[in-house]
């Protein structure tokens, strides 16, 4: 297989051609005559074919050279092309990003990073993919996603995380329960009460933040955690069992469940930015920053 010449012996021989002399194209590269006639020589030698002729008209390109000419403008365009969007991806102003997220920041992370990415990166194009916190470690694994916003947890030996926001907590019960015209509850006025949750092989991190924030409070609570889904809001909605959930939470929520601000507050929810270990995406420190 014949080998492929270098980018600048390509280019070098373009300005020859466009230039129509040596000494010209000379100038405009900054080289010397010398230098130049060595590179169309390299080239030439390297191909095994002649590509300038000079005449009386100057230096213009034989039948191959301008077959060459043709396609090295297109090689050279393309290698611009390619230098030019890959900075711009490693800035965060072009390329794509998949973004995986659980419901948890669905209603308030994932759209302040949508807003500020669409301002700062408005060519960088974003999908966002909300899927079950015990499905994104596989989905970076395999591709799916690029980065994914999950609540804190261990998210396996091929996942690289770092921390990107916290989320409050807050009491969720029916509306028509007595705590819900309450300004506030304590977690001791919860403790009697059984706690519906996702179960912590779906949702790990939210299910150790729950427990975490009881055990911020000395309580070992009544653990309900045999439905996910909307299934779980409809117990919280039925009483006399209660949820604690994220804060960003509530506006998603059905109107037969009101939520209640804890006091005092009991630990936040982390919230890490994770993806493929060693593979970070081009756009990480855009999306870090849209984050800060």
């Amino acid at each position: 297989m014949t080998p492929l010449p270098e980018l600048r012996l390509l280019r070098s021989f373009g300005a020859v051609c466009d230039a129509g002399s040596l000494s010209r194209a000379a100038g405009e590269l900054h080289i010397s005559q010398q230098a130049l006639s060595q590179q169309l020589r390299q080239l030439e030698g390297l191909l095994g074919v002649e590509l300038i002729e000079r005449t009386n008209r100057g230096a213009v390109p034989t039948p191959a050279g301008r077959t060459l000419l043709v396609e090295a403008r297109k090689v050279l365009i393309a290698a611009e092309r390619a230098v030019e969007r890959t900075l711009q991806t490693a800035a965060g102003h072009g390329g794509s990003l998949r973004l995986g997220h659980t419901f948890t920041t669905s209603s308030d992370l994932v759209p302040v990073i949508t807003e500020r990415l669409a301002a700062t990166a408005p060519r960088l194009q974003l999908t966002t993919i909300e899927m079950l916190a015990r499905d994104l470690p596989g989905a970076l694994e395999r591709g799916e996603v690029d980065v994914a916003l999950i609540p804190h947890a261990d998210h396996g030996d091929h996942i690289d995380t770092s921390p990107a926001a916290t989320a409050a907590l807050c009491a969720a019960v029916a509306a028509g329960d007595p705590l819900a015209d309450e300004p506030h509850v304590s977690l001791q006025q919860l403790s009697g009460r059984t706690v519906h949750l996702w179960p912590r092989d779906v949702a790990p991190g939210y299910y150790d933040a729950v427990v975490e924030a009881f055990a911020s409070a000395a309580i070992a609570p009544v653990l309900d955690t045999s439905v996910v889904g909307n299934a779980v809001w409809a117990r919280i909605a039925r009483g006399p069992g209660v949820g604690v959930i994220a804060v960003s939470q509530a506006p998603s929520l059905p109107r037969a469940i009101a939520t209640i601000p804890i006091v005092p507050a009991p630990p936040p929810m982390r919230i890490d930015l994770t993806w493929r270990r060693g593979d970070p995406p081009a756009s990480l420190a855009t999306i870090q920053h849209a984050l800060d």
